[in-house]
C-alpha cells in the first residue's frame, strides 16, 4: 500500500471514512480524492475542488444546508475536518474556501 493510500485511509472527525480501492486510487488526482471527501461529508451538497499554483495547492467551493445559521468560521471548520488529515501530514499545502449556505 503506498504513503498516500495509507494516509487517504485515515477516519477524518466528520464520521466519513474513504477506504482506497486498489488499483483506483493512483490513478486519482489529489481534487478527485478531496472532492470525494467533501462530498462524503456533505451529502446532498454542491463541491467543486481545483488546483492551483501547483498541485498541492487547492481551491474547494462548498454549497450545503449544513451552513444554515453558522458563522463563516463555524463552515470553515466543517469543510476542514474531512480533510484535515491530509493537510497535517503535507499532502494539501494551501486550501482555500468559499462556503455558501442553501
Amino acid at each position: 500500500m503506498s504513503v498516500l493510500q495509507q494516509r487517504i485511509r485515515v477516519p477524518v472527525k466528520s464520521g466519513v471514512s474513504v477506504q482506497p480501492v486498489e488499483g483506483k486510487l493512483q490513478d486519482m488526482q489529489l481534487t478527485d480524492q478531496v472532492r470525494e471527501l467533501l462530498e462524503g461529508a456533505f451529502p446532498g451538497g454542491d463541491v467543486e475542488v481545483t488546483s492551483f499554483s501547483g498541485e498541492d495547492h487547492l481551491s474547494a467551493r462548498v454549497r450545503s444546508d449544513r451552513f444554515d445559521g453558522l458563522s463563516l468560521i463555524q463552515q470553515h471548520k466543517l469543510v476542514y475536518a474531512p480533510v484535515q488529515h491530509l493537510i497535517s501530514d503535507g499532502t494539501i499545502h494551501a486550501l482555500q474556501i468559499t462556503t455558501e449556505a442553501t
